[in-house]
């Protein structure tokens, strides 16, 4: 049955054999648990779990936002099958080397794609403060520089004006408003007799740039799944020796699903807290340093037999030569 890693008196009464397997299962469980931190934190299950409400975020409002869902979620499955084919074909460490640079520069595309947006967002002309309806963080001699879309909903108010399709309209003041978020003040706002439409966006502001917002996720999904995804967990069913292979597995597997657990926890306080598109950034930040790490530390192991792949790791690390891959 599996056991878990020599203790330091263990090491002391085998010698120095048993000292060198056990500085080399450390390396390898923080090759395997880095690689797992690495997997999370380039934010897959934030952009999948939170999926709708980022459409949201970029303007797209109720069905609209689960509709447009679809397309990466799609593009997510349809990817993975490539991994599977491709992990064998070119290998573990370059395939997650171009994995990581791939999802790296797709993350920061869409971080620019949101902090654009956010700088165009559309203005509101505030209204009366004796009316019930009208935001209360707002008033005629608000500035007009902070009466935007973005302040309104910053505000716990509700955007209520054109939609993206009226963009040339959406742009006058005149022809928005921020009202209160209730049923009465969302109702009010669309069922206005008035041309175009006026739509209530509550979670995300119209923008002409949503179109290009799911495109990125795509792409993002696209270079995740095929490296990203499979090589964390193949790497870590290979590289533990034979009589720790379990216990391996498992603390990766553990620190996966707290890696996951702590950023999606985070995921939405930091978007409230960073400028429009941070999270992205910090995600991309993660991507970089991954690469760094992954180019010094990662041997491939493609093709390789347990017993060989042992040996690879005693040539590397334990002689100190981490350099050179």
């Amino acid at each position: 049955s599996p056991q878990g890693p020599p203790s330091q008196q263990q090491q002391q009464q085998q010698g120095p054999g048993a000292a060198d397997a056990a500085k080399l299962l450390r390396y390898q469980l923080l090759l395997g648990c880095g690689l797992q931190l690495l997997q999370q934190f380039s934010g897959i299950n934030t952009i999948m779990y939170f999926l709708s409400s980022i459409l949201s975020f970029a303007g797209y409002r109720g069905r609209e936002a689960l509709r447009a869902a679809m397309l990466p979620a799609f593009t997510n499955a349809s990817f993975t099958l490539v991994g599977m084919w491709a992990i064998e074909r070119f290998g573990r460490r370059k395939l997650l080397l171009s994995s990581l640079v791939a999802t790296g520069a797709s993350l920061f595309l869409i971080g620019m794609l949101f902090n654009t947006a956010s700088r165009h967002t559309p203005p509101f002309m505030p209204g009366d403060p004796s009316d019930d309806l009208s935001c209360p963080a707002f008033n005629p001699a608000t500035p007009p520089h902070l009466a935007d879309c973005n302040s309104c909903i910053r505000h716990a108010c509700v955007f209520c004006g054109p939609s993206a399709q009226h963009h040339h309209l959406s742009q006058n003041r005149s022809q928005a408003t921020c009202v209160i978020a209730s049923v009465q003040a969302i109702e009010t706002c669309e069922n206005q007799q008035q041309q175009p439409k006026h739509v209530a966006f509550q979670n995300g502001c119209p923008s002409t740039y949503t179109g290009w917002i799911v495109a990125a996720l795509m792409i993002y999904l696209a270079s995740f799944a095929p490296g990203l995804s499979p090589v964390p967990w193949a790497v870590n069913s290979e590289i533990y020796p034979d009589a720790y292979r379990g216990y391996g597995n498992g603390f990766a597997s553990v620190t996966n699903w707290l890696a996951n657990s702590l950023v999606t926890l985070l995921f939405l306080p930091l978007g409230r807290v960073l400028p429009a598109g941070g999270c992205f950034f910090l995600s991309c930040g993660c991507t970089a340093i991954g690469f760094v790490l992954s180019w010094f530390f990662l041997p491939e192991t493609r093709g390789l037999s347990f017993a060989d792949i042992q040996r690879v790791f005693r040539a590397r690390y334990l002689s100190g030569d981490v350099k050179e891959f």
